[in-house]
């Protein structure tokens, strides 16, 4: 006897009362074909929770590209301004290298300016010296005046300035 399997088989009130025969083998086939089903639920909810993990992964290694992205440009940006304040204070560096430089040479070309100027002075400075080694005063001037009229004029006093200018005290040598 065999017995075919309905799909949508709904039992009627009867179907605890009528005994049917056990086969071992469709009860092998049964709890096999359970098994396979639980395993196949058990497949597709991996699989699916494989799928959903990779798109997670997926989107992290998005994420991780673009913030990668986002930090080559920031870096490159940076570089850039870094790259061109260096040159800036190299430039800056330069100009007043070369301002200190031309300052050194107006500086030399002044000093030895001076150092020749000086030498002419002191040469003639030098010279004026020696002139007057053997140089004597023989010009009367006011003091010497009025000491030779105290002395000739036997005064004790002071000598009024009309007195020292007056012709007849004047001498001449």
């Amino acid at each position: 006897m065999m017995y075919t399997i309905v799909d949508n088989f709904q039992p009627g009130l009867s179907w605890r009362r009528v005994r049917r025969r056990a086969n071992p083998a469709v009860r092998d086939v049964a709890e096999l074909y359970a098994q396979l089903s639980m395993v196949e639920g058990r497949m597709a909810a991996m699989n699916q929770a494989t799928a959903i993990r990779f798109g997670e992964v997926q989107q992290d290694l998005n994420r991780l590209e673009s913030n990668g992205n986002t930090q080559r440009k920031y870096f490159g940006q940076e570089m850039a301004q870094i790259e061109l304040q260096t040159q800036l204070a190299m430039d800056r560096a330069q100009v007043q290298i070369d301002n200190l430089r031309q300052q050194t040479s107006d500086i030399h070309s002044l000093v030895s300016s001076i150092h020749t100027h000086s030498a002419a002075l002191t040469d003639g400075l030098r010279a004026m010296m020696q002139s007057f080694r053997d140089l004597r005063f023989d010009m009367p001037n006011a003091f010497d005046n009025w000491m030779r009229m105290r002395a000739e004029g036997g005064r004790n006093g002071t000598v009024s300035a009309m007195e020292l200018h007056h012709q007849p005290w004047a001498t001449s040598n």
